[in-house]
């Protein structure tokens, strides 16, 4: 499966898996930059519905960013979309 668009957080330019293989830096080359992804492909690769998504950053549940008028979730904080499953031993 492909990976969704990502985005620089400096300057919002696409960039695919292959450009960032080595991290790209902040103008200043002080810090490097974080990829950001839109609701509706981490909606397509099945973090929920971008709706959903959107109401949890509104609620200050989800830490997102705002792009222009366009919700984004930084790569780091995608651990936070994912909830642990144990199996239930007893059921096998």
């Amino acid at each position: 499966m492909d990976h969704p668009t990502a985005f620089t957080s400096a300057d919002a330019t696409p960039c695919t898996a292959e450009a960032s293989a080595s991290p790209a830096t902040s103008a200043s080359g002080d810090f490097p930059l974080e990829r950001l992804y839109a609701l509706s492909d981490l909606a397509e690769y099945g973090y929920g519905s971008a709706q959903n998504l959107r109401l949890r950053i509104l609620a200050g549940k989800l830490p997102g960013v705002r792009v222009g008028s366009v919700y984004k979730i930084r790569e780091s904080d995608l651990h936070l979309l994912a909830v642990p499953v144990v199996p239930n031993v007893e059921a096998a």
